[in-house]
C-alpha cells in the first residue's frame, strides 16, 4: 500500500468520524433544544397553576369564613320554631346558675312590620323560676348571652312571708326566628 493511498484512508476515517461525531452532537442539540422549550412551557403552566390554585385556595377560605358567619346567625336566628332546643338550652342555664324553673310557657306573637319584611317571626315565652336573687339575675345574664337572640320584655320578683331567701321571677322572654 502506498503513502498516498494510507493518507486517502485515514483522511476517509477522519471525515465519516467528523460526519458521524457533527451528525450525533446536532441531533443530540435539537433534542436538548426541544426538551428545553418543554421544560420551559411546564415551567410557565407550572407557575399559572400556581397562581390558579393560590386563587382558589383564596375563595375556599373566604367560603369557609362566608360558612361559619352563617352558622354563627343560624344559632342567633334559627330556621324553624324548635322549641325543644330551646327548652334544653334553658334547663341547662337553670342548673348551672342553680334555679328551679316551674313552668315554660310558649305562645305565637306576631312580629313588627320590619320583623315581617324580614321574615322573622317572634316566639314568646313565660318562665317562672325560683331561687336565691343573685342565682336569679345570673340566671338572666346567662340567657341575654346565648347565642340566640333573646329579648327580655318583663321580670316580676315575689317573695313569700315564709323563705325570704328564695323568691320567685316572673320572666317574660321573647325569641326571633326566620320564617
Amino acid at each position: 500500500m502506498t503513502i498516498r493511498v494510507k493518507i486517502i484512508a485515514i483522511v476517509a476515517i477522519l471525515v465519516v468520524i467528523i460526519l458521524l461525531t457533527v451528525a450525533f452532537v446536532v441531533t443530540n442539540i435539537s433534542t436538548m433544544i426541544k426538551n428545553s422549550n418543554e421544560l420551559g412551557i411546564e415551567k410557565e403552566n407550572s407557575v399559572t397553576l400556581k397562581s390558579r390554585l393560590d386563587e382558589l385556595l383564596a375563595v375556599r377560605d373566604k367560603y369557609n369564613l362566608l360558612e361559619a358567619e352563617y352558622s354563627k346567625y343560624l344559632l342567633q336566628l334559627p330556621r324553624e320554631n324548635d322549641m325543644s332546643i330551646f327548652t334544653n338550652e334553658i334547663n341547662d342555664i337553670a342548673k348551672y346558675s342553680d334555679v328551679n324553673i316551674s313552668s315554660i310557657n310558649y305562645s305565637e306573637k306576631a312580629a313588627s312590620k320590619e320583623g315581617e319584611k324580614l321574615g322573622l317571626s317572634v316566639i314568646e315565652a313565660s318562665l317562672i323560676v325560683e331561687g336565691s336573687y343573685y342565682n336569679i339575675m345570673n340566671f338572666l345574664n346567662t340567657i341575654e348571652k346565648m347565642t340566640r337572640i333573646v329579648k327580655v320584655n318583663n321580670l316580676v320578683f315575689q317573695t313569700t312571708e315564709d323563705d325570704y331567701e328564695n323568691i320567685n321571677a316572673n320572666i317574660n322572654i321573647e325569641m326571633y326566628y326566620k320564617n
